[in-house]
């Protein structure tokens, strides 16, 4: 499922040594391009779910050659794993930076890649994508920063999609409703004595195959948070 929030306008400095001498410069803008951002089945993350955030790059009228960005994020609800690169600049010679990933502050900063030789893109595709892993219950925001986008010549004007109201879930909220409660409870009483693969329902809270009473203790004892 794709999720796209409103347009918010990001200003275009460069974040990239290497592009900033291959555009030294070049000013003004010609055409514009936008980075955007979607998370797939992003209305059922849980706490210890691993996430996958996939940026792409939409061209508007223009060329693209190269991009940089950085990303900000709640450092108390997730935890950034990698940065891979996408498909977008494919077939061509790329040479990507996946930037440097920064927990303590909630931040990456630094990616950025562009093509080797000639070639350029003028169509939709992922540029990159970011992993993370969910570490807390509540709202969480994703927001592109100090965004650049050129074409052969010179940086073009930009947009950022960012991703906001992410809903991060509780384990024990077996019903979706953001509450922990005796609705969950008896949710998963009425699955209780039900076997199956470790995880293989909501309601096997503890990963064991089997429904059993310590899955409800497990619920009741946080009962009444997210």
């Amino acid at each position: 499922m794709q999720t796209i929030y409103k347009l918010i306008l990001v200003g275009g400095s460069s974040v990239g040594v290497l592009l900033s001498a291959l555009l030294l410069g070049m000013q003004g803008a010609a055409g514009s391009a936008s980075l955007g951002m979607y998370i797939d089945d992003a209305a059922h993350v849980r706490v210890g779910d691993t996430i996958k955030v996939n940026v792409y790059c939409t061209p508007t009228s223009s060329r693209v050659k190269a991009f940089e960005c950085k990303l900000r994020f709640d450092k108390t609800k997730l935890n950034a794993l990698q940065v891979t690169e996408g498909d977008f600049f494919k077939p061509y010679q790329t040479f990507f930076n996946a930037g440097t990933i920064d927990n303590p502050n909630g931040r990456i900063v630094n990616i950025y890649n562009l093509i080797v030789g000639q070639g350029y893109k003028e169509t939709n595709g992922i540029v990159f994508n970011v992993t993370f892993n969910a570490i807390h219950t509540g709202y969480v925001n994703i927001t592109f920063y100090d965004v650049g986008i050129t074409n052969e010549t010179q940086y073009i004007q930009n947009y950022a999609v960012n991703y906001t109201n992410l809903f991060i879930y509780s384990r024990y909220d077996i019903n979706w409703d953001r509450t922990v409660n005796v609705q969950d409870i008896i949710q998963a009483a009425n699955r209780y004595g039900q076997t199956g693969t470790p995880g293989w329902i909501d309601e096997d809270i503890n990963n064991d195959g089997k429904i059993s009473v310590l899955d409800l203790v497990l619920i009741a004892v946080n009962y009444g948070a997210y």
